[in-house]
């Protein structure tokens, strides 16, 4: 396909970065000219320098044979117009970053008005992949997939658990819930493990299941902190900080935001009554201690420098029990700060490119299964991703070990309309079923790409 993509920032760099290696042809429109430099030195796309909404930019840039134009400017107004210009020009298929809260309620409608594939908020899922979090604050990530009838929770190992020192099928066969280890991370390697895989203390396991089994399993593995958030402290008074405030407020959790910027205060206490707004700066601990910090559930650094949220998860899991959320905006830092002891850590251009690749995908594919969705999991390393069964599927009515299945893979979940199944050996995909495939492969497009 054809993408042309306008804005170079922080997400359009690693949107662009992971179409190219979908095998897409893209060209990047921004108008400062060092980030086109910087993009075009360091991907394998075609740069135009010029305003995105700008009908002369976007011909420069190919939009009349386009398939998508995907705009990721820090401007909700600017993205929209830049698709509309689109639509009339090209007739090109769009996508539109909004990310403004004011537009929260209007989605549905900016959408269909205006004839948008995707209208993207990663600032909303990134609040909705807190809030989960908070509510199992012993598991490192989790993804939902089945329309949330089943999770896939990372979680570490603890000393003497029930887990080490046997292999995944004893495990599975000795344990009644219906759950799955799908993945493991060990000394920074990452594997789909097969059934006399040993597991050991301190491994990093994937468990797909569904989250009243999974709760259960993990529960009995004795991961401490699995108690039941009431209160949180947020810091920054920033949008995405509004969306998770919102979100936790829906879940009864009492929320407590700190910024320094009196402005953003007065805004935020408006626009979200029900939290705690306090005018402080938060990166001196003092000031975290006296709002209690030893005392809260959870705590999350939600502010726009990837340097202050390190910081400060650093200091937060030094000196209380609470479940840490950091909030990572630059993906060049995930792989260095992967080992600190900074909790759980949410990225926004990982859910924005997740989100476009998944939609980009579907698109593409024009056999008898989509891509329903797409996940990086185990730090970026693992696809897990769900995907439609449709009519003459090659994988339908076979029982999965008499498929040719391609190494490193794992079908982990097969939903039958609603019903959850761990499958085994002898468990059989059927027409409108979605299937969940956990592997280290990329470029999987379609269900029958898992067969060799």
């Amino acid at each position: 396909m054809k993408i042309i993509i306008v804005g170079c920032g922080k997400v359009g760099y690693a949107v662009a970065k992971a179409l190219v290696a979908e095998k897409h042809d893209v060209v990047v429109i921004d108008d400062g000219a060092a980030k086109i430099e910087n993009v075009t030195n360091t991907v394998d796309v075609m740069g135009v320098v010029g305003n995105g909404a700008s009908y002369k930019v976007q011909l420069e840039a190919g939009v009349q044979n386009a398939d998508l134009l995907i705009a990721l400017t820090s401007s909700d107004e600017l993205n929209l117009f830049c698709c509309m210009i689109a639509r009339k020009t090209g007739h090109c298929q769009t996508i539109a970053r909004v990310t403004n809260p004011i537009f929260a309620e209007e989605l549905d409608y900016i959408k269909k008005e205006l004839g948008l594939a995707l209208v993207l908020n990663p600032e909303n899922a990134t609040a909705r992949g807190i809030t989960r979090l908070c509510k199992m604050p012993s598991a490192i990530e989790i993804d939902t997939f089945a329309k949330g009838n089943v999770e896939i929770l990372k979680v570490e190992i603890p000393e003497d658990c029930f887990l080490c020192h046997k292999t995944i099928s004893e495990v599975m066969s000795n344990f009644n819930e219906k759950v799955l280890i799908c993945a493991v991370e060990r000394d920074g390697e990452v594997s789909i493990p097969p059934g006399d895989f040993l597991l050991l203390s301190g491994d990093k396991i994937a468990i797909a299941g569904q989250p009243k089994s999974s709760a259960i399993f993990v529960k009995k593995m004795g991961i401490p902190g699995l108690g039941k958030v009431r209160s949180a402290i947020l810091i920054g008074a920033s949008s995405i900080s509004e969306y998770v405030a919102k979100e936790m407020i829906k879940h009864n959790i009492h929320v407590k935001v700190f910024d320094a910027d009196k402005v953003r205060c007065e805004h935020f206490s408006v626009e979200v009554p029900d939290a705690v707004v306090i005018n402080a700066d938060a990166s001196k601990p003092d000031v975290l201690l006296e709002e209690g910090l030893e005392r809260a559930d959870a705590f999350a650094t939600l502010t726009s420098s990837d340097e202050l949220n390190i910081l400060l998860g650093l200091y937060a899991r030094n000196n209380s029990k609470c479940k840490v959320v950091t909030l990572i905006n630059h993906s060049n830092y995930i792989d260095v700060i992967k080992n600190l002891n900074i909790g759980s850590i949410m990225s926004l251009q990982n859910i924005s490119t997740e989100s476009i690749v998944r939609y980009v995908r579907a698109i593409n594919n024009s056999q008898g299964s989509n891509v329903e969705t797409l996940y990086r999991i185990m730090d970026n390393r693992v696809d897990a991703l769900e995907f439609i069964i449709g009519e003459n599927c090659s994988v339908v009515g076979k029982p999965l070990k008499e498929l040719n299945l391609k190494r490193n893979l794992l079908v982990s979940c097969i939903n039958h309309l609603g019903k959850i199944e761990i499958p085994n050996g002898d468990s059989i995909i059927q027409e409108g079923d979605t299937v969940i495939v956990v592997t280290t492969q990329e470029g999987f497009n379609d269900i029958s790409d898992i067969i060799k």
